[in-house]
């Protein structure tokens, strides 16, 4: 029997590989935009945007309990948009890095890294998920106009006012906290029916109404925590009421910081 003659198996021709991103970005700057997304834990997951040199992370968290608007002017990095898992490890990933700013590689064909180069420690890879897939993700600027329409009753904040809310709250360590403003007086309460409360001098509230709001004490703390006081280029912080009841209370710093949090 006549033998078949060998067919020739086609070549294939090597993927294409994806293109790699080189850049860097300040590590101060970038440092800040993730703790102030975080809150400490309460979103953990985020999409990062960057477009001229300016980052952003726009996120609510899974309980869709508060919301986050954080911008930072991060230095020359390319213009990308990423999702990052475990913001916590990211965090401590660059408190630890000492030098100014690191260089970074985004690169991957059907999986994304991004890896950081930290001198004298080695490189830090993580793997990117498609912005489409992280659920915290959110529209922002539709989000903020939206509140802001609401919420536009200003109370400014100063680092004293903050420094004693957070010692009573801390007092407290409840899951819920009421707040009630007169005037330019806070008072706390762990819960409606609660037999302690504290009072609190903030600034003057631009119109004279009272207010009664009930929300969570762990996303106010962390919110107050982060606020900024006394440093080079801090911003007016500012809280935001409304007469209207159920709607989010907002603590802003400047433009760059924006947090919404539900009442009830």
């Amino acid at each position: 029997m006549a033998r078949k003659p060998a067919t020739k198996k086609p070549i294939k021709k090597p993927a294409p590989k994806k293109e790699i991103q080189k850049s860097e970005f300040n590590v101060t700057a970038m440092a800040s935009l993730i703790r102030h997304a975080h809150l400490g834990g309460i979103i953990d997951d985020a999409v990062i945007t960057v477009k001229d040199n300016v980052a952003t992370i726009d996120a609510i968290d899974m309980s869709q309990c508060v919301f986050i608007h954080a911008v930072e002017n991060i230095g020359e990095a390319q213009d990308c948009k990423i999702g990052i898992q475990r913001l916590s490890v990211f965090l401590k990933v660059l408190e630890a890095i000492t030098e100014d700013t690191v260089k970074y590689t985004i690169s991957g064909e059907e999986n994304q890294w991004l890896k950081l180069g930290i001198k004298n420690r080695g490189d830090a890879r993580f793997l990117l998920t498609d912005p489409d897939l992280i659920a915290t993700f959110i529209d922002g600027q539709q989000f903020i106009e939206k509140i802001l329409s609401t919420a536009n009753i200003q109370m400014d904040l100063n680092s004293k006012s903050v420094e004693d809310f957070l010692y009573f709250m801390h007092l407290f360590n409840s899951d819920t906290v009421v707040i009630n403003v007169k005037s330019k007086v806070v008072t706390i309460t762990p819960s409606p029916d609660s037999p302690q409360s504290f009072d609190v001098d903030f600034g003057k509230l631009k119109k004279d109404i009272e207010i009664e709001a009930t929300i969570t004490g762990k996303h106010i703390q962390e919110i107050m925590k982060g606020l900024q006081f006394g440093q080079e280029g801090a911003e007016a912080a500012v809280v935001n009421f409304s007469e209207k009841a159920q709607t989010p209370l907002v603590i802003t710093q400047g433009e760059s910081r924006f947090w919404a949090v539900t009442t009830d």
